[in-house]
């Protein structure tokens, strides 16, 4: 299962005042779908991600993500995207930049609906090379 391939990251940096960075990103993504353990369907989609960085003395506390995109399935039926996560940043550890579960929703236009949480880890490898892995927590078709 993965999730936001090809995800832009914007430079966000903070003074050693508290305050909060909005940025957009655009994002290319895909996700398998299982309904237990039977596949269903690949569906990709592309659109913006909202961020919402805050800082305290120069350090990140949270980021807010909030997602409302298109998408398709490759059996032709089209999905909502909808994601809203707050993503503490207390246990992240040099290298990994980002550790986080993410809860998202597809909505299709001819009854699907599906829910579910997955992890997303980015790994600094250097420079700017990044290395994305994504573990699949739960799903659920309704």
């Amino acid at each position: 299962m993965c999730l936001f391939i090809g995800a832009g990251f914007t430079q966000l940096s903070a003074q050693s005042d508290n305050k909060a960075i909005s940025s957009w990103d655009e994002v290319n993504w895909f996700v398998d779908v299982y309904c237990g353990d039977v596949w269903t369907d690949v569906i990709q989609g592309y659109g913006s991600v909202h961020f919402v960085v805050k800082f305290k003395k120069g350090e990140v506390i949270w980021e807010r993500t909030n997602s409302n995109m298109t998408a398709t399935g490759l059996s032709g039926e089209s999905f909502k995207y909808i994601e809203q996560d707050l993503i503490p940043h207390s246990s992240i550890i040099y290298p990994v930049l980002y550790d986080a579960e993410l809860k998202y929703q597809l909505i299709g236009d001819q009854g699907h609906h599906y829910l579910g949480v997955l992890r997303v880890r980015v790994i600094h490898l250097g420079g700017s090379d990044v290395e994305f892995e994504f573990t699949p927590i739960r799903n659920k078709c309704l």
